[in-house]
């Protein structure tokens, strides 16, 4: 409400002369008017600041109006602008200029949100003290009175019609906007949007829709089934309008296309019966055909050899424990064969590992041509085979199998021009008599293979009770590993992850090594597996929290990530204790990354999930480690708050020797970028995978190449040689 007389905007509402002389005549306001109305303007001046200040007492009584007066800029000036409208009325000059300022006025105060109520109050407060004034003043003459009241009601009439019409009109260009901003809003959605009538024909179609669904002609008009020739259209539609709405995949054949998979969203729009409105559904369509090819070769990969194209271990476990169920249910037996070449570092060592690759992808042809299509064969890692043979009767039929299997080495493999001969071990565990759960299987199986190894002239063995006393040596290291939690005999080394762009440290990722006092370094191969199966991973995991939160307060340039097991994250008080360390330390939430495995994302728990969610809402970002060793899945990198995804070494280690490693792993990076997320790449060992992994613009990576990982002290080294070139 703050403007003046003379600031009123000019509305696009114009009217020209014709129009304000018809506005006068149909309230017979004439020239007489006129002239009466600015002969008292002289008499009015003393009322009209008496009259102004009596109306804002009367105004004040109501909420509404006070609390704009009350958020006025300069009350002042407002005062003075009201005296100039009122005194305006009797001004004298009812032409153009006159209709332009009332139009301007009017716009105004619907701007502000003075409802028209409150101008028909304030003209008959002014009527109420303006009549007993004037007819003080006429007394002696009526007919003059009668005259000037007249007057008077009709300027305030084309007043108050001037301004609905500004009112009018104001709200109709601010819908015809809104309007406008939605039709952009509409055409810039990546997403297909339709509107159908009760009719089923389309009224209203987003230029996406017409994209996705190939369309040549403006389909408004046409029946959607014409439109949207999907066989779910019928059920569509009838769940939209049973208020229940729709929500799902339907494949598309377009004429000349390949199909397409489209989730398809439908929603009922009520109709509005007062205001003719009618029903309507609302379908939304988005095009996954590109995303869905990518999930099935990305989940057909995950579960196989990128170099055999065989089954991969994961696929192995979960053919295993259908297998038990199967012999279970049968009353049969399940085999499980552990095949390892004997001496397949000498090839590696002589002939480089390409010929290595060459001569596993030989023997995994071999081999498959030798199993039954019920049976699983695996390729476990590096020269290790596993086979899962099930319905063997006896010892007799899995020897028959067994010795199958070695025909393989009867004939040489050919590596560069030369023939080699070759032989393999194999070692056999048996469902149920060694072991009922796969990871006891593989165990045995795997430790009778050794000793098949350490038995000259015998390729094979089963399982026996002497290999299960070898396997103490676990028990041993187990124990060892209590003792050295409880006596914190960890320490973490500090592998740096650097921006691929611009060869910048972008932070450190924390590894957790143990040192033996008797054995030396112990893998994490070897150690962490055991402390996950015997359930001391959470206190060691709040241990390494713990220390990389004091190296990140010390260095707080570098983000520090930090892997995080799943039996840690599904502990419901992890979060609150991630937001009491990053207190304590007093760290940013930026310098923290939390890594998870594809395994815990599946853990559909409770605890796990509000994990996610409560670590993501601290603004602590959330990475998934070894991608596509598990259930690599688009469901859970739409669900989950992921800000990173760190591909496998294991795809980044053939992308210079292999064309389906490099087209993997350049997948899931334009993967990552469909879906917005940071992309690390693991295990860069060599500079042509620096180079093609820079080239395929993946934001960083991690791997000796680019530096091994770091003790404290180097850490420590590191940040004072930074300090000291940046200071």
């Amino acid at each position: 409400m703050n403007y003046r007389v003379d600031e009123c905007p000019r509305v696009e509402l114009n009217m020209d002369e014709k129009e304000i002389q018809e506005r006068k005549a149909s309230l017979e306001f004439t020239t007489d008017d006129e002239a009466r109305l600015q002969a008292l303007a002289s008499e009015l001046e003393p009322f009209g600041q008496e009259f102004l200040a009596r109306l804002y007492d009367f105004i004040r009584r109501f909420e509404p109006t006070r609390r704009l007066l009350e958020t006025a800029c300069q009350a002042d000036q407002l005062f003075e602008t009201q005296l100039d409208y009122f005194t305006g009325l009797t001004g004298g000059d009812y032409g153009p200029e006159y209709f332009r300022h009332r139009l301007g006025v009017g716009e105004i105060h619907e701007r502000v949100g003075l409802a028209p109520k409150w101008y028909l109050a304030a003209y008959r407060y002014y009527l109420k003290e303006l009549i007993p004034f004037l007819f003080r003043q006429r007394q002696a003459e009526p007919e003059r009175f009668l005259a000037e009241i007249e007057a008077l009601t009709k300027i305030i009439f084309l007043d108050m019609g001037l301004a609905m019409d500004a009112y009018h009109h104001s709200t109709s260009q601010r819908f015809l906007a809104q309007g406008r901003r939605l039709k952009k809003i509409l055409e810039q959605l990546p997403s297909g949007v339709l509107l159908v009538d009760p009719c089923n024909r389309i009224v209203s179609v987003n230029s996406a829709a017409c994209r996705i669904l190939g369309l040549k002609e403006d389909p408004i008009g046409h029946l959607v089934t014409e439109v949207l020739p999907i066989p779910e259209l019928t059920a569509v539609m009838h769940s939209a309008r049973a208020h229940q709405g729709y929500q799902g995949e339907s494949l598309l054949q377009l004429e000349g296309r390949v199909k397409r998979c489209l989730a398809v969203h439908a929603t009922r729009l009520a109709g509005d019966a007062e205001s003719g409105e009618t029903e309507e559904i609302l379908i939304t369509i988005e095009d996954f055909t590109e995303l869905r090819r990518i999930e099935a070769e990305s989940l057909r990969l995950a579960t196989s050899d990128i170099l055999t194209g065989l089954s991969n271990r994961q696929q192995l476990m979960e053919r295993l424990a259908q297998g038990i169920a199967q012999a279970e249910h049968n009353g049969t037996r399940m085999g499980v064969l552990f095949l390892d070449l004997d001496n397949f570092k000498d090839i590696n060592d002589s002939l480089g590992h390409a010929a290595g690759d060459e001569l596993l992808q030989q023997l995994a042809a071999r081999l498959r041509d030798r199993v039954r299509a019920s049976d699983t064969l695996a390729r476990f890692g590096g020269d290790e085979f596993v086979l899962v043979v099930n319905g063997i009767r006896d010892r007799g039929a899995c020897e028959r199998v067994i010795h199958h299997l070695l025909s393989v080495f009867d004939q040489p493999f050919l590596l560069e021009g030369r023939k080699f001969r070759l032989t393999g071990s194999i070692g056999v565990a048996t469902y149920p008599d060694d072991g009922e759960d796969p990871h006891s299987l593989l165990k045995y199986a795997d430790a009778a293979m050794y000793r098949a190894k350490s038995l000259r002239g015998t390729p094979y063995c089963f399982f026996s009770h002497t290999d299960h006393r070898q396997s103490s040596d676990r028990l041993d290291l187990e124990q060892a590993l209590r003792q050295a939690v409880e006596e914190e005999g960890f320490h973490l080394n500090y592998q740096p992850i650097v921006s691929l762009q611009d060869q910048r440290i972008a932070g450190f990722e924390a590894l957790l090594r143990w040192h033996h006092p008797e054995l030396g370094n112990i893998p994490p191969s070897r150690f962490i597996p055991l402390l996950e199966q015997s359930g001391l991973i959470r206190s060691v995991g709040d241990w390494i929290l713990q220390q990389v939160c004091r190296q990140a307060s010390r260095h707080p340039q570098w983000q520090f990530a930090v892997n995080v097991a799943s039996q840690q994250f599904g502990d419901p008080d992890f979060a609150r204790r991630l937001f009491l360390l990053l207190a304590d330390h007093e760290l940013t939430v930026e310098q923290i990354e939390i890594e998870l495995t594809e395994s815990t994302l599946l853990d559909r728990t409770s605890a796990t999930i509000h994990n996610l969610n409560a670590v993501a809402d601290l603004g602590v970002s959330l990475a998934i480690d070894d991608f596509g060793t598990g259930y690599s899945s688009l469901s859970y990198l739409r669900r989950f708050p992921i800000s990173r995804i760190k591909i496998d070494r294991s795809f980044i280690s053939d992308i210079t020797r292999s064309e389906e490693a490099a087209s993997l792993a350049l997948g899931i990076i334009q993967l990552g970028r469909t879906l917005r997320m940071e992309l690390t790449a693991e295990g860069i060992e060599a500079a042509d995978q620096l180079e093609l992994l820079r080239h395929w613009h993946c934001d960083a990576g991690q791997g000796f190449h680019l530096s091994e990982p770091l003790t404290v002290q180097e850490l420590e080294e590191l940040s004072a040689w930074a300090g000291r070139c940046t200071g």
